[in-house]
């Protein structure tokens, strides 16, 4: 043995207070843990615990910023599209006049034109069974 455990075996052990003792007991033992109702929302409550715990300061903050990248995104939602789908459709006059500047456009840029997208495609005949193949 070295010489610091033979000190040590010659001190005189002193006893604590009873009152003392009580209380510091009293103190070190957990509250009684709120029980879940039901086993599975218990064991589910234990695994977030377990998760969670080591690091609760981080998890916070990563859902203040998942909270303020929510805010923002709702915040800065268009509504426009709704206004238009409730407009009536553009005038003939209008889409005439749309076409002549589409035409020029082609005609500045050399482009070949694009085919309309006005004209109905026409579709391949299909047999019955490739219809019902694809409904």
């Amino acid at each position: 043995m070295n010489e610091f455990e033979q000190r040590l075996r010659r001190v005189p052990v002193k006893s604590i207070p009873n009152d003392w003792r009580a209380e510091i007991l009293a103190a070190a033992v957990p509250a009684p843990a709120v029980k879940a109702r039901g086993s599975w929302l218990g064991w589910l409550r234990a695994r977030i615990h377990d998760v969670l715990w080591p690091h609760p300061q981080a998890w916070a903050g990563l859902a203040a910023v998942w909270v303020v990248i929510l805010l923002l995104h709702f915040s800065q939602r268009d509504e426009s599209p709704a206004r238009w789908s409730n407009s009536a459709p553009p005038s003939p006059a209008l889409l005439a006049e749309l076409r002549q500047q589409q035409q020029w456009l082609v005609e500045l840029l050399g482009v070949p034109a694009a085919p309309d997208a006005d004209r109905p495609r026409t579709r391949s005949p299909r047999t019955q069974s490739v219809r019902i193949l694809m409904a």
